[in-house]
């Protein structure tokens, strides 16, 4: 699975950014739609930034993200990349393997018949 790594320049601290499924079924059921990115383009980078804390640190207030999201260097190929971390989370469910590779040994076997 790949992550973001972003790091405070002043305190030094560090944050993992990624996408699990979880985090993603629970951005759509909230009506997140990745496709209306174009529509809604600061909108839609703010929660991409926001959620992608969720896997690791939930205990970051959007508040807080929002102020860490103004800090952002470089923010078109950053939400570019937060971009891909949420598209890549679907070929997890897709394989069945977390890191998005195929994953051929599962325990049900399935067939089109009739």
């Amino acid at each position: 699975m790949k992550k973001l790594t972003i790091t405070d320049k002043t305190t030094k601290e560090t944050y993992e950014l990624f996408f699990t499924r979880e985090v993603v079924s629970d951005m759509e059921s909230k009506g997140f739609v990745i496709s209306e990115f174009q529509k809604k383009p600061i909108s839609m980078s703010c929660e991409l930034f926001y959620n992608a804390f969720k896997a690791k640190q939930p205990h970051i207030g959007k508040a807080l993200a929002m102020a860490m999201w103004e800090q952002i260097e470089n923010k078109g190929d950053f939400v570019k990349s937060l971009m891909t971390l949420y598209t890549e989370t679907f070929a997890t469910l897709m394989t069945g393997s977390p890191d998005g590779e195929s994953a051929n040994e599962g325990n049900l076997t399935w067939e089109l018949t009739g």
